[in-house]
């Protein structure tokens, strides 16, 4: 083998600027920021010259900040802000500045994320629902499903009432740059239902036009109301399972990638709206990306998160759900453990490159999480024999080789990530498209050779690929949940099967073979979460599965190309596809029924709620799993199960509501409770109740005038421990009644 030192001398100052001393500019970078290797990689080309075609002059990026000071100072223009994480887009002098700032923690480039594709409603019992086989018929009315997706067909009927009024509140176009961009965001174009309303009038779209037919798909299956037909066919048909549900759509590309600072900023552009009409909302997103460190503390996940809570409390009437993605049977996840008594000291990742077509500027792109305690020495070697290496930890390395390939390795030079982990990233691509091929086919080896006592797990992904590629040696087939479905109050979907037959416009019957009704759609990504340093147990993803294969919904009429005609119902309007894409807005839609019936539902309980309802069978297994989560929606059970909650609070229209903190619990939980016009203090009992209305417990206890406060360790009164579940304190004192609601999660 060939070691390629010639080049990476001239290297060597750009990478010690960027570890702290000095560049052209004069910054300090301090030694605990950490910074993306993408951005160091991107900051150290521009400073050489080496540049790819088509580069980029700035860059969207996640900033996160050690504390709320850190906003006013950063120098920048900054769009969403979510606990501590805000996105903004800055070039090469903003960003060198940001790197000053002392309250800068990390700053992270921005990816791409796609979308994730690959008889429903009555498959999770919500036509029942619809018709009011429980309580009343819902419909998800009043209620807000927000999509940040690929924008939609406004004048396809399912999304208009019977009235011919337009059921979308507002579009957010992020790419159109020719109206009123909504504040503070910047960029792109807003329209009003009065907007969109005037388009159906006119039978001209202006803006957030589907031409990929993703994001009016998706949102049929959610919020269609099943009134659009043609061909003589019956309308009603293909209904979603929230039709008298409110949209919002945020648009973030016409095909492609959709940066996720924008689906960010379009997360909190949903909200802030819907905080405006005073109604809940759930947001679907039915995209997702293969960076990150899949354990939910990137900056994208976080931000996520950040719209759910205030001051780390779960705010009542929001959820998002995402789709798990379809990477289930894709040879792109390599992981390894290393023992400290092992005598094995290297481990090699083999990559087959198949070919590399000379007309493209192709690319490939491996992110690897290694554990703090696993310290180790990278090398890559191509087929051919050149060897980059060895990385030691904390430094990088690339090399070009004339104008053809350009190979860049970074161990963990970005300091230690917000999770204790080590971020591995090695990017291998072609310099021009004009060249000759310039990435080798066949095998690449990236060699991990461990410190002397280093002990500890790693994981790399292939997260992005232009050319036919995938892993050959430690190959594993769990932990391929995209980002941001690993967050930690996402609920994340998988996708099963319940259709693989359809008339269609040109076929009596269309079948699609090796798809088993009822069984899980194979290319639906397996959780868990990964490991870090920091959360070393991995976290249940996904949350439960939904309809994914195949699903007839709502048909974009500007699609380009259009849809296969195989794949169109014979209404015109309709047509079917695959993927965990479709499994999400199933859940979304469920969702919106339950916020109907109880606005102020939190995150933790609709999860429960879900997960505690679903269908279990022979495909499922019981109990959680990686491939299924849980099981199967039940929508129907979700309701039922709610709607009986709601029986038992209006038996009680009397009571006080008392406080409970915190909420959802699983040791204990505090119970509050002031009386101050009590004439006299007294003994009395605190009765506990199942949310079947059954006493599980009794505990006497003193009130008196004023604050009182108690503990409930959630045990009956044998001192066992209660299952999971909704529970209801209730006490009496004289004339003074108090009730509160509590979530038990074990």
């Amino acid at each position: 083998m060939k070691p390629i030192t010639w080049f990476l001398v001239g290297l060597l100052t750009a990478a010690s600027v960027l570890r702290g001393n000095s560049d052209p500019g004069g910054f300090s970078l301090h030694g605990d920021i950490v910074l993306d290797p993408v951005l160091r990689e991107w900051l150290a080309r521009t400073e050489k010259g080496i540049q790819r075609e088509f580069a980029e002059t700035s860059k969207e990026v996640f900033i996160r900040f050690r504390n709320r000071s850190g906003f006013e100072l950063s120098g920048v223009k900054l769009r969403s802000i979510a606990g501590n994480v805000a996105t903004a887009r800055v070039n090469r002098t903003q960003m060198i500045e940001l790197l000053r700032n002392p309250n800068l923690f990390n700053l992270e480039g921005s990816r791409g994320c796609g979308p994730l594709l690959d008889v429903s409603r009555p498959a999770v019992g919500v036509h029942h629902v619809h018709s009011g086989a429980l309580d009343i018929p819902r419909k998800g009315k009043n209620v807000i499903i927000g999509f940040v997706d690929y924008g939609l067909d406004f004048r396809h009927g399912d999304f208009i009432d019977s009235t011919g009024q337009t059921r979308v509140l507002w579009c957010w176009d992020q790419t159109d740059p020719s109206g009123s961009p909504p504040g503070p965001w910047g960029y792109g174009s807003e329209y009003s239902s009065a907007d969109i309303q005037g388009w159906l009038e006119s039978g001209t779209q202006k803006a957030g036009i589907d031409l990929w037919g993703h994001g009016t798909h998706v949102a049929g299956i959610a919020a269609g109301n099943g009134l659009a037909a043609g061909n003589n066919q019956s309308a009603g048909v293909y209904i979603g399972m929230a039709p008298e549900a409110f949209l919002i759509v945020v648009k973030g590309a016409d095909r492609g990638l959709i940066p996720d600072t924008w689906v960010i900023d379009g997360i909190q552009y949903i909200f802030s709206k819907a905080a405006a009409e005073g109604l809940p909302a759930i947001i679907n997103l039915s995209l997702g990306k293969q960076q990150g460190p899949r354990d939910g503390s990137s900056a994208f996940e976080s931000a996520l998160d950040a719209s759910l809570e205030q001051d780390g409390t779960a705010v009542p009437g929001r959820a998002i759900v995402t789709a798990a993605g379809n990477d289930g049977q894709k040879p792109i996840h390599a992981m390894g453990i290393f023992n400290s008594q092992d005598p094995v000291h290297i481990k090699e990742l083999n990559m087959n490159v198949d070919s590399n077509p000379s007309s493209a500027l192709d690319r490939i792109s491996l992110e690897g999480w290694i554990h703090d305690s696993l310290p180790v020495m990278i090398t890559v070697t191509s087929p051919s024999g050149f060897t980059l290496g060895p990385v030691m930890r904390g430094t990088y390395e690339f090399w070009s080789m004339n104008d053809r390939a350009y190979l860049y390795v970074d161990n963990g030079s970005e300091n230690r990530h917000v999770n204790g982990d080590w971020r591995l990233y090695i990017h291998l691509s072609d310099r021009t498209a004009s060249a000759q091929a310039s990435i080798e086919t066949g095998t690449w080896t990236v060699q991990l050779q461990r410190y002397t006592g280093g002990e500890g797990r790693f994981d790399i992904w292939m997260t992005e690929t232009t050319i036919p590629a995938r892993f050959t040696s430690l190959v594993d087939t769990t932990t391929l949940i995209t980002e941001p479905a690993n967050a930690r109050r996402a609920v994340t979907v998988g996708a099963f099967i319940t259709r693989n037959t359809w008339s269609s416009l040109g076929l009596d019957s269309v079948h699609i073979s090796g798809l088993e009704v009822g069984s899980r759609l194979k290319t639906s990504s397996p959780g868990p979460t990964r490991p870090s340093s920091h959360d070393p147990v991995p976290r249940w993803k996904p949350e439960l599965s939904a309809p994914g294969a195949y699903i007839l919904s709502a048909m974009s009429r500007d699609m380009d190309p259009p849809a296969e005609w195989t794949s169109i119902a014979r209404d015109s309007m309709h047509w079917a596809w695959k993927g965990t894409s479709m499994a999400a807005p199933h859940v979304s839609g469920v969702i919106a029924l339950m916020l109907e019936a109880e606005p102020q539902i939190t995150t933790p309980e609709i999860k429960w709620r879900l997960t505690t309802s679903v269908k279990q069978d022979t495909w499922t297994g019981s109990g959680w799993n990686p491939a299924w989560g849980y099981g199967k929606l039940d929508g129907f059970a979700v309701m039922r199960q709610l709607t009986d909650v709601k029986s038992v609070e209006s038996e009680n229209k009397s009571f006080k509501r008392l406080q409970n903190a915190p909420n959802p619990f699983n040791q204990q939980t505090t119970i509050r409770a002031r009386f101050d016009q009590m004439p006299s203090p007294g003994r009395v009992q605190i009765r506990f109740f199942d949310v079947r209305g059954r006493l599980v417990r009794k505990i006497k206890t003193r009130v008196e005038p004023g604050e009182n406060v108690w503990i409930w360790d959630g045990k009956n009164g044998i001192g066992e421990n209660l299952p999971s579940g909704v529970y209801f304190a209730e006490i009496q004192a004289g004339q003074w009644v108090g009730k509160c609601k509590m979530l038990l999660i074990r």
